[in-house]
């Protein structure tokens, strides 16, 4: 008797079937979520659209008992720290607020069709060190791509200025008509959890935050400065060689040299059909 041919093999069927993700309880995640095709989907938002996003994010946060800790949000995908005592918690807020963000930003923006591009990508963040290095992957994002200066002058959603200041993430969500009442926006908060090392000090992880955010914004300072010396010495190479130094332009965005020594770069695994595992920590 011939044995049943699995679906993802069957003719016509060449896409592989969703993996299940293995998402530790307790643990701190790193989630990134991106818009479909890399469209610049989130370029737009405005002040309004910003508490709208967050107060999708803090509805679903409650919701499902995830505990937040970092969130930030670029033209075509999203970054989020958070963590939950039952690890299917994680992927049900995620799709809850995505789903709910897109009809909102679709809506409003006269558009059609899916704005995320499938399912979250998720790494466990096993130790003090990975959560940090996440942290500041994330609070990063703007001025490692010489958009901004700083990455609290970011004019897109971005959790550097809760974290620097009183730590409670506020938004708004539509309260929907109920008999006679009237359907209104109303104002939700959730306080962002500080990360493991500084559990127990709210105050002490404030101000490490506001340290490390000097510390990046004098890192991609002295980055800048090393871009332009190398692009000066070129030019003068260039001139010594009788050619003409007005064509060694200088280079776009950071030396990929200087970021692979000084950076935190996602680790990535292999693809396949077993259960996916992404972490950083200890070896």
């Amino acid at each position: 008797m011939a044995c049943p041919v699995p679906k993802y093999h069957r003719k016509g069927m060449t896409r592989r079937p969703e993996r299940k993700r293995l998402i530790l309880p307790n643990t701190w995640n790193f989630c990134t979520s991106r818009t479909r095709a890399g469209e610049y989907r989130f370029s737009e938002l405005e002040d309004e659209d910003r508490l709208v996003l967050w107060g999708h994010i803090i509805f679903a946060a409650q919701m499902y008992g995830v505990q937040l800790a970092f969130v930030t949000t670029m033209s075509n995908h999203l970054h989020l720290i958070c963590r939950a005592p039952i690890p299917e918690a994680v992927s049900l807020f995620h799709g809850h607020f995505k789903a709910q963000f897109a009809r909102y930003i679709n809506r409003k923006y006269g558009r059609t069709g899916s704005v995320w591009a499938g399912r979250f990508h998720n790494q466990n963040l096993l130790d003090d060190e990975a959560q940090e290095a996440a942290l500041v992957y994330g609070m990063d994002h703007g001025t490692k791509e010489a958009l901004v200066e700083r990455p609290d002058e970011w004019h897109l959603p971005h959790t550097i200025k809760e974290l620097c200041g009183d730590g409670w993430l506020r938004g708004h969500v539509w309260r929907r008509r109920v008999g006679k009442r009237k359907g209104e926006w109303r104002q939700i908060k959730e306080r962002l959890i500080p990360l493991d090392p500084w559990r127990d000090d709210r105050a002490a992880y404030r101000d490490f935050i506001k340290q490390k955010l000097e510390d990046r914004v004098q890192h991609y300072i002295e980055l800048r400065a090393a871009q332009r010396k190398a692009w000066l010495k070129a030019r003068r190479e260039a001139r010594k060689a009788g050619e003409d130094p007005n064509e060694v332009l200088l280079p776009n965005g950071r030396l990929q040299a200087i970021i692979r020594q000084q950076d935190f770069v996602p680790r990535f695994t292999k693809r396949s059909r077993a259960t996916r595992f992404k972490a950083l920590g200890p070896d």
